[in-house]
């Protein structure tokens, strides 16, 4: 066996090897940010606040007591929400920082939620 053929062979194998990986993470930061937003934002333990986005432009969370949907867009270098909707049930010890949520940026493994008048309300870490 030449080291030509098997050279191209050990290249094949170490792509082959490494695509599974490649398709699993998120957009890196030179990635659009249609890439970098999906996913999930935040820990879904039924009480902190959490946000996932998908590639169909749909997104559900919730903001650690109500479940919130509706849409996403990029639009301006940010991610606009048009339409979120969200149950609103009582619960104890409680901040509804969320309800207000208008537009998003992403900072790396950041997720920073304004409201429609450009506030920053809060982050949410990539999970």
């Amino acid at each position: 066996m030449s080291s030509h053929p098997y050279r191209a062979l050990c290249l094949v194998l170490a792509l082959a090897a490494s695509a599974p990986l490649a398709a699993c993470a998120p957009g890196g930061a030179g990635a659009p940010l249609e890439e970098r937003i999906l996913g999930q934002w935040g820990d879904d333990d039924g009480a902190s606040p959490w946000l996932r986005f998908d590639a169909d432009g749909t997104l559900t969370g919730s903001d650690g007591c109500n479940r919130m949907g509706g849409s996403w867009k990029v639009e301006d270098g940010r991610v606009q929400t048009p339409g979120v909707f969200s149950t609103k049930m009582w619960c104890e010890d409680y901040t509804e920082w969320m309800a207000d949520l208008a537009s998003l940026e992403v900072d790396g493994d950041e997720l920073i939620v304004f409201d429609a008048d450009g506030e920053r309300l809060g982050t949410l870490s990539r999970s």
